[in-house]
């Protein structure tokens, strides 16, 4: 129980510097803050939903 709460806890660290750094760059595309995190934001959550919904691999996008 300890190493999963280990590496879940980094990883919301991980995904909201994935976020910032996403939102960075889409402000820097052009897009406002709020469209640029919005972006980031619901494009992890529909990446995150596929693996969930469909059982697949990250890398490969097969089971």
């Amino acid at each position: 129980m300890q190493a999963a709460t280990v590496v879940c806890a980094s990883g919301i660290a991980f995904w909201m510097r994935l976020i910032r750094a996403t939102t960075q760059a889409a402000i820097q595309l052009g897009f406002d803050a709020k469209e640029a995190q919005e972006l980031a934001m619901y494009t992890s959550e529909g990446a995150a939903h596929l693996l969930i919904a469909n059982g697949n691999h990250p890398r490969t996008g097969n089971r």
